[in-house]
């Protein structure tokens, strides 16, 4: 079974153990802590949680993050992947690419910016009797670019869909890299044999 990244197809293989299970709540990071809060996304191979971010500033700076850990212990491909997703996200800096903040490797966790209004799939099904064309051509819009500008930083999203798109009030993000591929300058990356590749963008 294909997975995207927070592999979202639901099932959780028998050899797994949550790596969020033995994650403490509280991780130390530089200039600060990040503070896990509660669930709000879980995949094959993911879990997302709403986490806090408080810095060692004279004025306690705190920011919320969605925090993305691996579940498996036990699979080093999976951990390649995902220093690649985290090397991949370093390099971009777009406003309709969602932000890492920081990362940690033991355990992994990516720390990324937190868009309240959640996944695009959820809020086209929400607030579908209200929207009106003009909104929907602006979300294409910030796609479009978002995905052009992958193209010029030689990076290969390789699932692009509305649930790794994220909604930034009037704005949407594209989020999830990990199925990412960084490309050669004539746009070919070499594909792992045993595995799906996706066909969309």
């Amino acid at each position: 079974m294909r997975h995207n990244g927070f592999g979202l197809d639901g099932k959780k293989p028998s050899n797994y153990r949550s790596y969020f299970d033995t994650t403490p709540s509280v991780l130390e990071i530089k200039n600060g802590k990040v503070i896990f809060k509660n669930k709000i996304g879980e995949g094959h191979y993911g879990t997302v949680h709403l986490g806090e971010v408080r810095y060692n500033t004279p004025i306690n700076a705190r920011e919320l993050v969605a925090i993305k850990t691996l579940k498996s212990l036990r699979a080093p491909q999976l951990n390649d992947d995902f220093m690649r997703e985290i090397e991949i996200m370093e390099t971009l800096d777009h406003p309709n690419i969602v932000k890492i903040k920081h990362w940690i490797q033991r355990p992994f966790c990516i720390i990324m910016e937190y868009l309240e209004s959640g996944s695009f799939l959820v809020y086209l099904t929400s607030r579908k009797p209200n929207l009106t064309n003009q909104k929907l051509l602006g979300f294409a819009l910030d796609i479009a670019r978002g995905m052009d500008y992958l193209v010029s930083k030689n990076v290969i999203h390789r699932d692009l869909a509305a649930r790794n798109i994220l909604v930034d009030r009037d704005s949407v993000k594209i989020s999830d890299f990990g199925l990412a591929q960084r490309a050669d300058s004539d746009g070919y990356y070499i594909a792992h044999s045993n595995r799906e590749i996706p066909i969309k963008w």
